[in-house]
């Protein structure tokens, strides 16, 4: 699961020009960071480990270092910094997708295993596939003089401690829980313009969090760009059939958008940081660690920002009180008036009360429908969810010292084994 593909969509509507087919000599990076983790995903008729090395991330290095960057970084996501409120993506997934059998000890086999996406849902067989991966670019590169002699560098950013091969290069500050890819690629921003390789979305929020935050901090603006699978906003072209289907990517200059939204926030007139208001909002319509809201998506929560005027939505509370504002106005001809919802001044329990009152009324209406009324959230689980989408705003500002997400304050809850999202639906 990543974020809601409409956000990418109003994005790309509203400043096209962030989008383009290819970086000018300007835009040349310095670095490239590559999520390996996406990279593991390969098509059904690779079936041989060295071709599905070369294929999946030889290729992929030597064409990062074909933009012009004199550093390259393989990541992978470390298990062991994790959050634990992930297993619950992880969970999801497996419902669809049966696990391979792997236990530790085990040998990889021959050949790589037919059913691929049952193969990594096995976290033991994963992290044995990615040991086989650093072992090949350490063989590869390593009696590779050339990458010394042009100042080139491959760094394998797996473990705790990222291996340098070539040139030497002096390492940031990487000290927290560095876990998933997400996080640990702005770690690299410290050598200059940085290019991202992923198709996951969460980067989007992140980046244009990460660049507020520079510019906050250092009174410096910085180059961040993603390359992506192309964003398509012709909601009406039909889809290809199956085989003809192919895969177009887009380079994504967040600087740019960073721009544009300060220019809506200030139009809008929320309080505080632009990317930040614009990141809670993206982790409330659904993320790897937020449900989707029902009903609501991405375009809804948008056309409503003027609701959100001299609020804050870092702050739970005011997070919650847009929420219940535009659950509020899309039901206002069919329930009757919940007072006090203008008020901006509330505290997070007050806004219980007002929600509460507006879940009831919807269920108790006769004007709207039994299939929206089961759907709409009760008091409990929504609650959570502002939690959830609090504490996924949290992660993605602080990186790797992010909060503890089972510390009670963040709307999940361990139930055996397992992590759950709070509140029953």
């Amino acid at each position: 699961m990543t974020i809601d593909a409409g956000w990418n969509k109003i994005i790309k509507s509203s400043v096209p020009n962030a989008f383009q087919e290819s970086l000018t000599v300007a835009q040349t990076p310095n670095t490239v960071f590559i999520d390996g983790q996406i990279k593991l995903m390969c098509s059904s008729q690779i079936n041989n480990w060295s071709v599905f090395f070369k294929v999946q991330f030889l290729a992929a290095i030597e064409k990062a270092f074909a933009t012009g960057a004199d550093t390259v970084v393989l990541g992978f996501d470390n298990y062991v910094h994790v959050p634990e409120a992930k297993n619950m993506t992880q969970i999801k997934r497996s419902r669809h997708v049966p696990v391979l059998d792997f236990k530790q000890g085990d040998d990889l086999p021959p050949i790589m295993p037919e059913n691929w996406s049952s193969a990594m849902r096995n976290r033991t067989f994963k992290v044995k596939v990615i040991q086989l991966i650093v072992n090949n670019i350490r063989a590869h590169y390593s009696n590779d003089n050339g990458l010394v002699t042009q100042n080139k560098t491959v760094i394998v950013d797996f473990t705790d401690t990222p291996e340098v091969i070539g040139a030497p290069r002096d390492l940031p500050n990487l000290s927290g829980k560095r876990g998933e890819c997400d996080i640990k690629a702005f770690s690299w921003m410290c050598y200059g313009p940085l290019l991202i390789v992923s198709t996951d979305g969460d980067f989007m929020a992140i980046a244009l969090i990460q660049l507020e935050q520079m510019v906050l901090e250092k009174n410096c603006s910085q180059y961040v760009y993603l390359l992506r699978m192309k964003t398509s906003v012709d909601g009406g072209l039909k889809r290809p059939r199956q085989g003809a289907v192919k895969r177009e990517y887009e380079y994504v200059d967040m600087l740019t958008i960073l721009s544009w939204l300060n220019e809506q926030m200030q139009k809008t007139g929320l309080k505080g940081s632009p990317a930040k208001n614009f990141a809670a909002l993206v982790a409330s319509t659904g993320c790897d660690f937020a449900m989707n809201l029902p009903s609501i998506g991405p375009k809804t929560l948008w056309d409503n920002r003027n609701q959100f005027h001299n609020l804050d939505l870092t702050a739970p509370n005011n997070l919650f009180l847009a929420l219940a504002r535009v659950y509020h106005k899309m039901y206002e001809k069919k329930i009757r008036t919940v007072n006090g919802l203008e008020n901006n001044d509330h505290e997070f329990e007050s806004i219980v009360h007002l929600y509460d009152e507006i879940v009831t009324r919807i269920k108790c209406s006769s004007k709207i429908s039994n299939l929206v009324q089961s759907r709409t959230w009760n008091l409990g689980r929504m609650s959570a969810h502002v939690l959830n989408a609090y504490w996924t705003l949290l992660y993605w500002s602080e990186l790797q010292h992010y909060p503890d997400p089972m510390s009670g304050h963040y709307g999940f809850e361990r139930r055996g084994k397992f992590v759950t999202f709070g509140g029953d639906i």
